[in-house]
């Protein structure tokens, strides 16, 4: 009885390995080691712009939103497994500050990028018409080609921390994470 009892484990531990090997352990429920996955791919983050043009001026409350959104969108690209987020130094968000706005710098964005040695780039903007009227914009591209494989809407209403959260959440749950590979 002992040695048919070790037979079957044997065999069963066999099939368990083979399984996994073949990457199906997740096919089967079963909890399996993930294999080595390559480097991520290095993702240059330019930041989100917040564009007011509503009559008001901007507030330290929205100010300190796009802080927020900027970590929870880095915070999104990095845990999805595959990307690290690279950010410009000091000096390079200074020569940025004193040109044209990222995305309008007649392919500035790029140049950056290259530097910083990412495959890809991303950066957005937030449009605030009124407090009823907002929109989220997020680009993104592939330094390579020079062209952006990712552009994305998402209309707010309400300018509160839950609505800027819950649309970058959108955009990335929906659309983002199964674009970006």
């Amino acid at each position: 009885m002992m040695f048919l009892r070790r037979r079957y484990a044997g065999a069963a531990i066999a099939v368990l390995a083979l399984g996994s090997s073949l990457g199906l352990g997740s096919d089967l429920g079963l909890a399996t080691t993930p294999h080595a996955t390559a480097d991520p791919i290095k993702v240059a983050f330019f930041g989100i712009r917040f564009n007011n043009t509503s009559m008001e001026p901007t507030r330290p409350d929205e100010t300190a939103r796009i802080s927020k959104t900027e970590r929870q969108f880095v915070e999104r690209i990095d845990g999805a497994g595959k990307f690290v987020v690279v950010r410009p130094d000091a000096a390079m968000r200074s020569e940025i500050a004193t040109g044209p706005n990222i995305g309008e710098c007649n392919g500035c964005e790029l140049d950056f990028a290259r530097r910083l040695g990412a495959q890809r780039l991303t950066y957005g903007e937030l449009q605030k018409v009124s407090n009823l009227i907002l929109n989220l914009n997020i680009y993104w591209g592939d330094v390579e080609s020079g062209k952006l494989t990712f552009v994305k809407s998402v209309d707010l209403r309400g300018n509160t921390d839950e609505g800027w959260h819950a649309s970058l959440n959108y955009l990335m749950k929906n659309y983002l994470l199964d674009e970006a590979k």
